[in-house]
């Protein structure tokens, strides 16, 4: 955050601006551009966020879900947080309480095709995540409700959570297929357990649903799949 207070050049990137670029901060404070173009833009949505990233009460991951909240919400996170670990407690609430008062609109009809990205639990996300008992009850009722009597379903999962979807979706009484695996060219990876350089997709059916297209895609940011041409 010293680095993006330090940016003066309009243009952050062009070394023949005038004043310090997002090159040149970073130099200054030791970190890469990048980090400092992120602190930067965060910067300029939430001066909360950036002094809280400054006096280490935030991580830039949980920033980009504080500055997603009320100003209320963030001004009593503020407040009351005194550590890392409580304000992101804090914000996951404040996010699953919103996401709970204001569920997402889901287009009118049934269809044949369903996909689902459910936010796994898992610690070390930059969002709020869903229990296991969550996500059920969710797609208990998307399904009854957007779902044609003969129809696939998509469900995203991660290889800790692969068991747990495989459970939930025989559950729900789908036919499960088989899995399919998005290799992942770059990724975090735990330094002491195999590599799971990737994603799960795990393909179910409900009755005798029509075969789909596939195609292998490229890993880009943090969960962005490149669209198919």
């Amino acid at each position: 955050m010293i680095g993006a207070r330090l940016v003066t050049a309009r243009l952050g990137y062009n070394r023949y601006s005038e004043g310090t670029t997002i090159v040149g901060a970073s130099e200054l404070v030791g970190v890469h551009p990048k980090m400092v173009e992120r602190s930067k833009a965060i910067l300029e949505k939430s001066k909360l966020a950036a002094d809280a990233i400054a006096d280490g009460r935030l991580s830039l991951n949980s920033a980009d879900m504080f500055i997603q909240l009320a100003e209320a919400d963030q001004c009593r996170i503020v407040a009351t947080c005194d550590d890392k670990k409580s304000f992101k407690r804090e914000v996951q609430e404040a996010r699953r309480d919103h996401r709970q008062k204001n569920p997402p609109i889901v287009p009118a009809g049934r269809y044949s095709v369903i996909v689902s990205d459910p936010p796994w639990e898992v610690d070390k996300t930059p969002y709020s995540t869903m229990s296991l008992d969550e996500i059920d009850k969710f797609h208990r009722l998307l399904l009854a409700e957007k779902a044609a009597d003969s129809c696939y379903l998509f469900l995203w999962t991660t290889a800790a959570f692969l068991p747990s979807a495989g459970e939930l979706v025989a559950s729900w009484g789908w036919t499960y297929l088989f899995p399919m695996t998005w290799h992942k060219d770059r990724g975090p990876q735990h330094p002491n357990r195999p590599q799971y350089n990737g994603e799960f997709i795990i393909e179910v059916v409900k009755t005798d649903a029509r075969s789909v297209c596939t195609s292998n895609l490229l890993r880009y940011d943090h969960s962005h799949v490149q669209e198919p041409a």
